[in-house]
């Protein structure tokens, strides 16, 4: 499933130097398809289903929107800072990916046993054991130690330029992505986040002044390891199957 040689090499090289990390091929066979990803949103009463709202361009915020479904009454619920807004749409992916959103799969690992057992490979490979301390490298939560699979078509939306709190593994299922990494982090003792609040000219001004690292195009098999507070962004060149495994990784020293 996995190529174990490249996996313990992307550990040795982020021990000393917590960059970015491309991995190609990582992957040595395919662990879900499409076919996965449909039977998750005819589920979605099971499965934690939403849609990344639309925008026109990288300045403007994107937003989550989950979608269930409960007793044949579907709802919508997208959520902001001043709370929740409810709906009743119809559910449907194909029509959200014509207009251009992308779908993700917050809870997958459920679904897919060949996930659940990738997210236990990279826990047991980031096992840490200093001093015969040893030390369980993930707290599981909403966050953390779940697999998102993420679905859309050529040109379909994604998250704005951004930094996240957890470490990330990302590894191409299907398509081709292009991910923009910047040099800038984050700093750990403020909020990571632009504030959904914050106007255009804001947003303009903080994006401005990211400063382009390199520009990776991943294909399937490939993996790529974002660290914690890295800023980023994807764009799908083609129609897009990927999976994401956030990690807060824990020292021996953490509480």
């Amino acid at each position: 499933m996995i190529d174990l040689d490249k996996l313990y090499k992307l550990r040795k090289t982020i021990h000393f130097n917590d960059n970015v990390y491309h991995s190609e091929k990582l992957l040595i066979e395919k662990i879900c398809d499409w076919d996965d990803f449909r039977d998750c949103t005819i589920e979605n009463n099971t499965y934690n289903c939403s849609i990344l709202n639309k925008t026109d361009s990288i300045y403007e915020p994107v937003s989550t929107m989950e979608v269930r479904t409960k007793n044949n009454t579907k709802e919508k619920q997208i959520y902001h800072t001043t709370g929740d807004i409810n709906g009743t749409p119809s559910w449907d992916a194909r029509d959200y990916f014509e207009n251009g959103h992308m779908v993700v799969i917050k809870n997958f690992e459920r679904k897919n046993e060949n996930v659940n057992n990738l997210i236990k490979q990279l826990l047991y490979v980031f096992y840490l054991n200093i001093e015969d301390h040893g030390v369980w490298p993930a707290i599981i939560n909403q966050y953390s130690g779940h697999a998102h699979l993420y679905g859309g078509l050529e040109n379909s939306n994604s998250f704005e330029p951004h930094a996240d709190p957890y470490c990330n593994f990302i590894f191409q299922i299907e398509g081709t992505t292009e991910v923009t990494i910047y040099k800038n982090r984050a700093c750990s003792l403020m909020d990571h986040q632009l504030q959904i609040s914050a106007t255009e000219n804001q947003r303009k001004e903080t994006i401005g002044n990211l400063e382009v690292q390199e520009i990776i195009t991943m294909n399937e098999g490939d993996c790529l390891y974002i660290p914690n507070r890295q800023f980023n962004y994807f764009k799908s060149k083609t129609n897009r199957l990927s999976l994401s495994i956030p990690l807060i990784m824990k020292g021996p020293m953490a509480y």
